[in-house]
């Protein structure tokens, strides 16, 4: 029967399926996509973000682990096992705070390490620019941490006038009053994604993170391999992530990341229709919303004194 299948629909593959959680699949839907997007159209053509990719920032963290992770190897065919080395210990768990924007430039790393004293060494490596910070209780990112990176880290390096930062919904972005205040004060429009949606709207998941944390652990595999009696630890880190970040931290990966995602260049329609998991196709109202807020947007940009990047 399934060879049969095949024979008459040759297009057709037998693929393995990936989970994905019923929030996001409930999370990730027609009108919620369609509201973000008239929100951010509003933004961008009130603050002229279409012509501006350098004010358009989108910033995350991901955690990074001290230890190996199987990668892809070439091996002979009927091969049982196939060892890969592992330090054998689970290894520690560092947060790093990664922000691009959509012109292609990555502001340096800034990492969370849980503890109260640092140690200079554990810089050497790092990319320049990079900034460390011990976090008694957890390597996480919480509210406090994340306004001290706003002005500290992102601010000095923001470009004058307004800017557009893209963040995700967690309460380290929303909830502490003077992260919001600092913010509207220093001209910088933070924008929170909707819920359980980052993993088709934000950029740095769409683009980025894969890269980076393939890249680590690819770095930490051939440490492991020429040094086999050494332990992964902070001490190791800054040149393991450093060359990883050298690899990842790429202006075509930027482009890709907010490209993808329909900020910049401003596509709505981006979005392929398999994202929508709990939804059947539409041909009707939802789907001409989105026709509509990118005909507006053409429009936008087309009555606009300011040239754009084609020179419309």
């Amino acid at each position: 029967m399934v060879r049969t299948v095949f024979k008459r629909r040759p297009e057709i593959s037998i693929r393995k399926s990936e989970n994905t959680s019923i929030a996001r699949a409930l999370g990730m839907s027609r009108e919620t996509v369609n509201i973000y997007f008239l929100d951010i159209q509003r933004i961008m053509t009130e603050h002229n973000f279409y012509d501006k990719p350098g004010h358009i920032f989108n910033t995350d963290e991901t955690g990074l682990q001290l230890n190996t992770r199987a990668g892809q190897v070439l091996a002979e065919q009927g091969s049982k096992c196939v060892p890969s080395l592992s330090p054998g210990k689970k290894g520690e768990t560092i947060s790093v705070m990664a922000c691009c924007s959509a012109e292609g430039t990555f502001i340096p790393p800034y990492y969370i390490f849980k503890g109260k004293n640092k140690k200079e060494d554990w810089h050497e490596g790092m990319p320049p620019g990079s900034t460390i910070r011990m976090s008694e209780k957890s390597a996480y990112v919480n509210s406090e941490i994340f306004l001290e990176w706003l002005r500290t880290h992102f601010l000095p390096r923001k470009p004058s006038g307004k800017t557009l930062l893209i963040v995700d919904g967690h309460t380290s972005h929303t909830t502490n009053l003077d992260l919001l205040e600092f913010a509207e004060q220093n001209d910088i429009i933070l924008f929170c994604l909707p819920s359980h949606t980052t993993h088709y709207l934000q950029p740095l998941d769409r683009a980025f993170f894969k890269s980076l944390k393939s890249n680590f652990y690819a770095e930490c595999r051939f440490m492991i391999q020429n040094n086999p009696n050494r332990v992964l630890n902070r001490l190791q880190f800054g040149k393991l992530l450093g060359r990883a970040w050298g690899n990842s931290a790429t202006v075509q990966n930027a482009a890709s990341a907010f490209k993808s995602t329909g900020i910049y260049p401003f596509d709505p329609l981006i979005i392929p229709e398999y994202a929508f998991l709990t939804q059947t196709p539409l041909e009707s109202p939802e789907t001409e919303t989105l026709q509509t807020v990118q005909t507006d947007t053409l429009s936008v940009r087309a009555e606009s004194s300011q040239p754009g990047p084609s020179g419309i």
